[in-house]
């Protein structure tokens, strides 16, 4: 979004065709207003109105930053139900647009409950038989350990920010009782348990 001061007009001009004059800057929430707006770029809109406001010749004040920090945020959770919304059309549902008001007004918690549903939900039991379904080339011992850690690391994550699937090795090294040996068979297994689930979701049986 581009914007310019007219000091001749007296005005701030917003992507070429949104003029605001100077004597209107103060007599609405001009953040509030703009940020329903899909073309207005909230991160362009701040540097703009100071600069309109110094050509203006109006002080600026804490109330004023304290209105687009209000407005920018809102835009930005407005922001991320529609991310989410299109996300889950596209992945769960094909791309269909979806018009029922069931859908239409749906929160972005329950948009990403259906991505991982669909998806990527795996029930703790198919973990541990993974698990069992690679481990016939590990001994009792590092399967029996396997699944300890794993088991562990469900109830109670060493990194409550990923999922096990988004562990990386240095990730299960740090956890407790898992070697290299336990790690491998760990990381084996969630791979066979990935790579099912695509086979199931293109169609491969």
């Amino acid at each position: 979004m581009k914007w310019e001061i007219d000091t001749k007009t007296k005005h701030l001009s917003l992507d070429g065709h949104y003029h605001i004059s100077f004597d209107r800057l103060t007599e609405d929430d001009w953040f509030r207003h703009l940020s329903e707006k899909s073309w207005v770029d909230m991160r362009e809109i701040l540097p703009a109105f100071v600069a309109a406001y110094d050509a203006a010749g109006i002080p600026l004040s804490k109330q004023f930053f304290e209105r687009h920090k209000v407005a920018f945020f809102r835009r930005a959770e407005e922001d991320y139900e529609i991310l989410a919304q299109n996300l889950c059309s596209e992945k769960v549902h094909g791309g269909k647009l979806l018009w029922s008001l069931t859908y239409a007004f749906r929160a972005s918690d329950a948009c990403i409950d259906e991505i991982l549903e669909d998806q990527y939900n795996f029930h703790p039991h198919s973990v541990i038989s993974a698990i069992y379904n690679v481990g016939d080339a590990y001994s009792k011992h590092v399967v029996s350990r396997a699944i300890r850690v794993v088991s562990d690391e469900l109830r109670h994550p060493t990194d409550p920010n990923l999922s096990i699937f988004e562990y990386r090795e240095h990730h299960w090294l740090r956890t407790p009782n898992c070697g290299r040996k336990t790690m491998d068979l760990i990381v084996a297994s969630l791979k066979s348990l990935i790579g099912k689930r695509m086979e199931l979701s293109n169609g491969n049986v």
